[in-house]
């Protein structure tokens, strides 16, 4: 236990010393910046440029869509059916699609102590059901949305995050909306 709080103190008097001028006044925007390292690009003003959104737009509306429809057939499936009759029960229902990521006894009883195939209840998960192909389909599209938009973010203001994280925000709702409300609703 002494070594432990040794070590803590030597750490938080002693670790930071030699970053102490390492970096030249001025050549950072912000003290988090130094801390972490970062040089800061030129902030732009601050404009509402359409044609960043081509991608991220369209993605953030697919992962909307992609939630919209989990929703669906996990709260309303009896509406996902009306749209889609002949839906394959056994890979939409959520009641009973979840046995897909497992292997089945010789009776045809579910063996949760088994995977159906290698990585069946995990990395490959979103290829054995409605639900976590959606959840899938949702948390990529939001990734690359995140990942398209920054690498950038050191040259942009506030406002330029705040108008992305909205347009982004716009399409997501868009995307949800036109599945759940619209196609999904209630007939």
């Amino acid at each position: 236990m002494k070594a432990f709080i040794y070590l803590t103190i030597v750490s938080l008097f002693g670790g930071f010393n030699g970053f102490g001028q390492s970096v030249p006044v001025g050549a950072f925007d912000s003290p988090a910046d130094r801390f972490f390292g970062l040089e800061q690009a030129e902030k732009q003003p601050f404009r509402l440029d359409w044609s960043a959104y081509k991608f991220t737009i369209p993605l953030a509306f697919v992962a909307g869509f992609s939630d919209g429809v989990n929703q669906t057939i996990n709260y309303h499936y009896s509406q996902f059916k009306a749209v889609f009759p002949g839906a394959r029960d056994q890979y939409w229902n959520p009641a009973i699609s979840w046995e897909n990521k497992y292997a089945k006894n010789s009776d045809g009883t579910v063996n949760v102590d088994y995977e159906a195939f290698p990585f069946s209840t995990n990395i490959a998960v979103f290829v054995t059901d409605g639900h976590h192909v959606t959840r899938f389909g949702d948390h990529s599209a939001m990734l690359f949305c995140v990942a398209l938009n920054i690498h950038d973010i050191g040259r942009k203001n506030w406002k330029q995050i705040a108008a992305d994280a909205g347009a982004v925000a716009v399409g997501r709702g868009l995307g949800f909306t036109t599945s759940y409300k619209w196609i999904f609703r209630k007939r």
